[in-house]
């Protein structure tokens, strides 16, 4: 599962703040995660690379990526957009020798597989990041921020 954290500098603070405003302007922060969560998921699934091909590599059905992108529900004022395809994050940080994976452990090496679907060996070095999450909650945070700092103005 590809995951993409957003860290709000003075978050406790603002969480402690809320609990003193009143309850239109509560529903209001609720509404304004509710929009960008959406937002980001709209614009997670746009991002996301289709294969093509059918029946070859992770995701063999066209868009199964897209489909598995999802936005929880809504609790304690976080938001999470999630990929639940288990090859996610492969797709967003890449693979092999191209590998971005921020937790590391991807190859440095070339290496051999035997494709199935071709009845070959293949020969790879991994596969380029196609990032989709990232570029999405980036997209929108400023958006984010202003919807945000607008329902605070509420109180």
């Amino acid at each position: 599962m590809a995951k993409v954290e957003v860290e709000i500098a003075g978050l406790e603070k603002a969480l402690s703040d809320i609990s003193k405003y009143t309850e239109q302007a509560q529903d209001r922060i609720v509404q304004e995660i509710n929009t960008t969560k959406q937002l980001v998921r709209n614009d997670a699934i746009k991002n996301a690379p289709v294969n093509k091909q059918s029946g070859s590599g992770m995701g063999a059905r066209g868009g199964s990526l897209r489909r598995m992108i999802v936005a929880e529900p809504t609790r304690n004022y976080e938001a999470y957009v999630v990929s639940k395809a288990h090859y996610s994050e492969f797709v967003e940080f890449g693979t092999g020798v191209y590998g971005e994976n921020p937790k590391g452990g991807h190859r440095t090496t070339p290496w051999v597989y035997y494709n199935e679907a071709t009845e070959s060996f293949v020969i790879t070095r991994g596969n380029k990041a196609q990032p989709f999450m990232n570029p999405a909650a980036e997209a929108n945070r400023a958006d984010h921020r202003r919807r945000m700092i607008a329902a605070l103005k509420l109180k």
